[in-house]
């Protein structure tokens, strides 16, 4: 494609109706790609919600008036029954369609990061995972992954902010299971709201330096910062050992499954509670108060 193949190109901005949708999608070239029922519905929910908004992915024609992009976005025009402005592009070579969808996707934290509130992509997983249902059957990756999640995830992000970017605790980042973070986060905003509440554990630490002790044990198997004591910190060394031995999944990773979170977040509550442990089970419910429940943590570090 030469630079004389875009002179008669031009873009602007429009508002397309459901009505302007069907009669653009009339349009849409033979060979498109299958339409997928679960990225229209997708993008419907965030349309009818109000997350959708206007990108540099626009609505494209080729110079023989062909859609070639943004055949699942019209249709979720159509579904949600709204109207939504675009960047509408008209004669482009109809060469550009072998050359649409083939950039990386923005990630969730990519997405909030560039919304205004810094991310990285270790904190975004681990807040995922912090999230997830006890008894789905999926990690937080994946159950917390679509666009129409980014506010849920940033406004508890918001709330324990200062946790997740100390340095005690991004230091663990490189190399680290995102479920040992996830658990070390469970555990400083439930000790942080118990005592404030008035309750005393077993244990003389605060909710920091339990949840930093707790990220020290499952992944160095010591700590050089707290001194250990067997009757009321077993339960990190239990768990470390147990993943340890585990085996690999069929992708080649080690501690990934849901099976794994649980038994994770059932030996970080025993940890906080400072319960000695002989043997590490899987909790039948959630023993861990639901996180988005809990107050915001920052107040801890003012």
């Amino acid at each position: 494609m030469t630079q004389a193949s875009f002179q008669d190109v031009f873009a602007g901005v429009e508002d397309i109706s459901p009505s302007i949708a069907k009669h653009y999608l009339l349009s849409n070239f033979e060979n498109n790609r299958d339409l997928s029922t679960q990225q229209v519905n997708e993008y419907a929910k965030e349309m009818k919600s109000g997350l959708f908004t206007i990108s540099s992915d626009c609505i494209a024609f080729d110079t023989a008036g062909r859609l070639i992009n943004g055949q699942h976005r019209l249709n979720a025009v159509i579904q949600s029954e709204t109207t939504q402005p675009f960047i509408v592009v008209r004669n482009l070579p109809p060469e550009v369609a072998q050359l649409i969808d083939v950039g990386k996707k923005r990630t969730m934290a990519a997405r909030i990061t560039i919304g205004g509130t810094r991310m990285s992509e270790k904190q975004c997983s681990t807040l995922r995972n912090a999230l997830v249902p006890y008894k789905d059957n999926c990690v937080g990756t994946i159950l917390y992954a679509k666009k129409i999640h980014d506010p849920f995830i940033e406004n508890t992000f918001r709330n324990h902010q200062l946790f997740l970017q100390h340095p005690s605790i991004t230091k663990f980042e490189r190399g680290c299971s995102t479920f040992w973070t996830a658990a070390a986060l469970r555990i400083f905003a439930e000790m942080y709201y118990r005592v404030e509440c008035g309750f005393q554990f077993k244990h003389s630490q605060d909710p920091f330096e339990r949840a930093s002790m707790w990220l020290d044990l499952v992944v160095h198997g010591f700590s050089d910062h707290f001194q250990v004591d067997p009757k009321t910190d077993n339960a990190a060394i239990r768990i470390r050992n147990i993943k340890e031995k585990s085996s690999q999944d069929s992708r080649g990773s080690r501690w990934s499954s849901k099976a794994d979170l649980r038994l994770t977040l059932s030996a970080a509550w025993h940890f906080m509670m400072g319960n000695s442990m002989q043997t590490i089970r899987p909790h039948g419910d959630d023993p861990f108060l639901t996180l988005p429940l809990l107050p915001s943590t920052n107040s801890y570090f003012n």
